[in-house]
């Protein structure tokens, strides 16, 4: 059964200005989400959202969405490129003949598909190759600051007219000899400095560190507690990490000079996810319970302070009013939600 009472969200948020252009705005249209129920009508069924294409899930870590609102993501075992519309999934992988790794959206709306070897761009219903070679390109994404950078190896490289460069090759010595093949996370600012994470280590102190390229050497700007599994750069190029130390978690902050703790919201003292759209715009999840329920709450986290968006109860069927046309919604209902149907309401 739905829920009777659902939570509205009070005030509409304008876009914010991203690089000189409009972002997405958090709440430009409201909608009403229905979760995980039984009770779809059938002559409502072609609104249902489903998590998977072809009986095959969808890959929630590689959900992009342009400013028109086009959602794309990968298959999860298949890796094919699909995209939502009129929500259903269906393929757009077209004339590409081999599993896509990473899906990467620029600033100018252009589409980017790696298959490890080779990159990609989507031009008018076509992929287009860019670039073929031995190097396999991991974890690929489109940056701020218009450039599009992965991983290859230990290294962080960077898409050019001459293909794939490594950033800092000859600097990297400096504080560490490679950055891994486990745990990296990367970030880039709208300045274009460049934040890493993952399984490395100071050697003067042995403990992990956050890796920044400021544009001209690769420096440590803070050792760590433990190991760091997120890593995310608001629009406003504040740095949130969030990690583990002796089976607690921590979550860090960094103002482009110091490092402090994320005022997380009261009575919260873990915080299982960080997640961040393309404008920049961060969100945190936390699970909450009273005596009767149990709920995850979300909240946008701008600037090093939060504010929440809104809330659901874990394993029922329901309704909340809440802002999906934006990145973050939809990364939500991917993640966290079988099923659901969006109905507009404003």
């Amino acid at each position: 059964m739905l829920l009777r009472n659902t939570l509205a969200i009070g005030a509409l948020l304008s876009a914010q200005y991203l690089n000189g252009a409009p972002a997405l705005s958090l709440f430009d249209e409201l909608h009403t989400l229905i979760y995980d129920t039984d009770n779809f009508a059938e002559s409502s069924a072609d609104s249902v959202v489903k998590r998977t294409f072809e009986n095959e899930q969808i890959d929630e870590y590689n959900l992009v969405i342009d400013a028109n609102k086009n959602v794309y993501s990968l298959t999860y075992n298949n890796k094919n490129v699909v995209q939502l519309l009129n929500g259903q999934w269906v393929s757009i992988h077209d004339n590409l003949k081999e599993r896509v790794q990473d899906l990467a959206l620029a600033a100018d709306g252009s589409l980017y598909a790696s298959t490890g070897n080779v990159l990609y761009k989507r031009v008018e219903d076509v992929w287009v190759q860019l670039f073929s070679g031995n190097k396999t390109i991991y974890k690929v994404m489109a940056a701020a600051d218009g450039n599009i950078y992965g991983q290859y190896g230990g290294f962080i490289v960077k898409w050019g007219l001459e293909g794939w460069v490594i950033v800092g090759a000859d600097k990297m010595r400096a504080i560490t000899p490679t950055f891994g093949k486990y745990l990296v996370k990367m970030r880039v600012d709208s300045e274009g400095r460049i934040f890493v994470t993952g399984d490395f280590t100071n050697v003067a102190t042995g403990n992990y560190f956050i890796a920044c390229w400021n544009g001209s050497e690769w420096i440590n700007i803070g050792d760590m507690p433990g190991k760091t599994y997120d890593l995310c750069v608001d629009r406003h190029n504040i740095v949130y990490v969030r990690g583990f130390s002796e089976h607690k978690g921590f979550y860090r902050q960094w103002d482009g000079h110091t490092w402090k703790d994320v005022v997380m919201p009261a009575g919260t003292n873990n915080i299982p996810d960080f997640l961040q759209d393309h404008p920049g715009n961060v969100y945190i999840r936390i699970g909450d319970s009273d005596k009767e329920r149990k709920y995850n709450k979300f909240y946008t986290l701008l600037n090093g302070k939060s504010e929440f968006l809104f809330e659901y109860p874990w394993h029922e069927s329901g309704s909340v009013n809440i802002p999906v046309n934006n990145e973050m919604m939809y990364m939500i209902v991917k993640r966290y939600l079988k099923e659901y149907k969006i109905v507009k309401t404003k």
